[in-house]
């Protein structure tokens, strides 16, 4: 199962091309930016133009309980990874690797990051992302929660 970006697709992408085995891949989409559904269509064309033996199947993030059963590894991208080798990554991160790591107790769970990732000192706080991250994806769905007599938050952590 595999959460993340351009380093996990190269992670998959370089097991997929030295094995000769069926390999099972997972991944999860938890954004409306589809940044998910662009990672498995890179490994998706890699399988194609390479021709490994790959079973690939996209889950929405909620659906981590069903995704994880029988997992072997979990990858995940780290967005920043301490000092003391602290993994920090946006908040879903956490509920989805507890749910995993339940749900598939023998699972090995690795964070994967680029070498400027890694920082000689402790990470900063919180990440927020702006909300239109989240509510562009609704276009005009979204124009019943605006009005003078309605407030209407999103967050996006």
């Amino acid at each position: 199962m595999a959460l993340g970006n351009s380093t996990i697709v190269s992670a998959i992408t370089h097991v997929l091309g030295k094995v000769s085995q069926p390999i099972h891949v997972h991944v999860l989409e938890s954004r409306p930016l589809f940044e998910v559904f662009r990672m498995a269509q890179e490994i998706a064309s890699f399988a194609n133009e390479n021709k490994p033996m790959l079973d690939l199947t996209v889950h929405t993030d909620v659906s981590v309980g069903v995704a994880a059963r029988s997992i072997d590894i979990m990858l995940i991208r780290a967005d920043l990874i301490d000092k003391t080798a602290a993994v920090s990554n946006k908040v879903s991160s956490l509920s989805t690797i507890l749910t995993a790591k339940y749900i598939a107790p023998q699972g090995k769970f690795v964070a994967l990051s680029k070498k400027e990732k890694a920082l000689p000192f402790s990470p900063p706080g919180q990440e927020e992302t702006h909300p239109q991250e989240v509510t562009q994806a609704w276009g005009k769905h979204s124009a019943p929660l605006k009005g003078p007599h309605r407030q209407v938050n999103v967050n996006n952590i």
